[in-house]
């Protein structure tokens, strides 16, 4: 079942918004014609504890149902806020600075209180809750049904996807590795994108992250969503043995220190691991593109480069972030995830050649880069480039 036109959609599907500021809109709200059928799903306000629960057939039915195509005129508005309550939002924002506050708030308070007053008992009581938070085992959330805070998340972050007929079937016929661009401060759209996919697309979907933020306390939450190892030995079992897809931020702790006001930044133009081992396994590269992902926090990092060597160094992204109220606490900037048809290596190649590796990483650059200049203009982003480093 495709999914509704516009007139099918006009009474049915419509829903009320709160939009950014017109100036954020520019271009979005004007009918544009796309190179290729693009359809767009708004995940904030789809039902997301009906789709757990229905069958794969069902599932798409949903899916369709709450999908409109990108040509449809007025065009779908991607910068729309999803309302949400008041409580809700207050949650979500206190959820935050819970995490910042274990992970960072308590001790900046407790190492002066040591050094100055002499009360080592709130540094003693950091340390443990810290090592027993690396200690402790998250495993993922083995219910199908989504948690309240995943949905009232989806909400915070207006959650939307755009996505291809191509895109989803070919997802669904093999294990492949989603090459997801920009990693931001922090990979709030990759996060998202997981419980997303597996609740919309047959086969399991997992997320990979350095093994350390896997086990430092608060980050290793994010295990609870199903994490790997970015190893390539982790990618390679997922992949062959488990027949999961992975998906990836391909600009990992670069992506961080490139977070420019004026353009989107992706330092990827020389990395193809990801090409040279879609190659080696035979499975396709799925490009994906996350409108707002770096918006959701201010960064401050030295211009000499000196704490993104540090955090290469340690694989610890090590640097300075603020949010609402100068706090660790992210925007409610709306993120929008665009997936463009998987790109195909061919068959297995245990060794393949510098000339067919660089064909598949520029085909996947390719694909960014059309995403980006076809959607752009409906983010309000229609005077920013994309700029490959």
């Amino acid at each position: 079942m495709p999914p509704q036109t516009e007139d099918e959609c006009s009474t049915d599907c419509s829903l009320p918004t709160q939009s950014l500021p017109v100036e954020q809109q520019a271009e979005g709200d004007q009918c544009k014609t796309h190179k290729r059928k693009y359809f767009f799903t708004d995940a904030s306000k789809v039902d997301l504890r009906r789709l757990a629960l229905a069958s794969g057939e069902e599932r798409r039915k949903i899916i369709d149902a709450a999908s409109v195509p990108m040509d449809s005129c007025p065009s779908p508005n991607l910068t729309s806020v999803t309302p949400m309550p008041v409580w809700e939002e207050a949650a979500v924002v206190i959820l935050f600075f819970c995490c910042w506050f274990v992970l960072a708030g308590w001790p900046l308070l407790a190492l002066p209180l040591w050094i100055i007053y002499g009360q080592w008992r709130p540094l003693v009581a950091w340390v443990v809750t810290f090592i027993t938070l690396a200690g402790f085992p998250m495993k993922k959330n083995g219910s199908p049904v989504p948690s309240p805070v995943l949905i009232s998340l989806f909400r915070y972050f207006s959650f939307k996807v755009v996505w291809t007929e191509e895109s989803r079937d070919k997802a669904e016929l093999s294990p492949y590795i989603g090459f997801m661009v920009p990693h931001g401060a922090f990979p709030v759209a990759g996060l998202l994108s997981i419980p997303l996919i597996n609740l919309t697309v047959r086969g399991d979907f997992i997320g990979a992250a350095a093994s350390v933020v896997l086990h430092f306390p608060i980050l290793n939450m994010m295990k609870l969503l199903g994490m790997a190892d970015v190893s390539r030995a982790s990618l390679v079992h997922h992949i062959k043995t488990r027949r999961a897809s992975v998906g990836v931020m391909a600009d990992g702790i670069a992506g961080i220190f490139n977070c420019w006001s004026k353009e989107e930044v992706l330092f990827i133009k020389d990395r193809k691991g990801l090409a040279k081992l879609a190659i080696q396994l035979g499975v396709p590269v799925c490009p994906v593109m996350a409108f707002g992902n770096t918006k959701c926090f201010r960064v401050w990092y030295d211009r000499y480069g000196y704490l993104e060597r540090l955090s290469r160094a340690i694989r610890v992204s090590v640097f300075f972030l603020w949010g609402r109220f100068l706090l660790p606490i992210p925007f409610r900037q709306p993120l929008v995830i665009i997936c463009a048809p998987p790109v195909h290596p061919g068959n297995a190649t245990e060794t393949p050649t510098q000339h067919h590796i660089d064909t598949v990483h520029e085909q996947v650059l390719g694909e960014l880069q059309s995403m980006f200049e076809e959607h752009k203009a409906a983010y309000g982003w229609a005077h920013k480039q994309l700029i490959f480093k």
